[in-house]
């Protein structure tokens, strides 16, 4: 399967809180939307927010935990 493969190239850390997430809430992904977190709608500070829009590692929202994406163009 797709995911096995893709679950094998993932850190073990960052996967087993994912799981955590998954069975805990049913999401573990959510976006960032106008600078806030759209599980908790806290607003991000200026330069997290800056590092989220780049999409060069994983970042977890500082206030709900979630694995945060930005969706904004």
């Amino acid at each position: 399967r797709k995911a096995n493969l893709i679950r094998a190239e993932i850190d073990e850390a960052i996967l087993n809180r994912f799981d955590r997430m998954i069975s805990r809430t049913g999401t573990a992904i959510v976006a960032v939307k106008n600078g806030a977190c759209q599980n908790c709608f806290m607003h991000l500070s200026t330069g997290f927010h800056a590092l989220v829009k780049q999409g060069k590692d994983v970042y977890l929202c500082e206030n709900c935990g979630k694995f945060i994406i930005d969706i904004d163009e």
